[in-house]
């Protein structure tokens, strides 16, 4: 799914089975696999929710983590300050 802004253009791109991060980071991963890759990651709930971690350039990961399952259920890259999505 893509996300786009009458001014800025396409702003998020989300992932679906099989897309990873460069760091291996894909829906499906777990707690630690996405705090090892990104330790800087954290959720609105602490280990879960919603959260982002550094991509390049000008954009950042935003992951989603289930709070029973403790795996990533969203995950898409998104660029910074974009002005129309969450």
């Amino acid at each position: 799914m893509l996300f786009f802004s009458p001014d800025m253009g396409l702003i998020a791109i989300y992932a679906y089975p099989g897309l990873k991060t460069p760091e291996g980071i894909e829906l499906g991963s777990t707690y630690q696999q996405v705090h090892a890759a990104y330790p800087e990651w954290q959720g609105m709930e602490g280990k879960s929710g919603r959260g982002y971690a550094k991509a390049t350039g000008n954009a950042s990961y935003r992951i989603v983590i289930d709070g029973s399952t403790k795996k990533v259920v969203e995950l898409d890259v998104q660029l910074n300050g974009q002005d129309c999505y969450e």
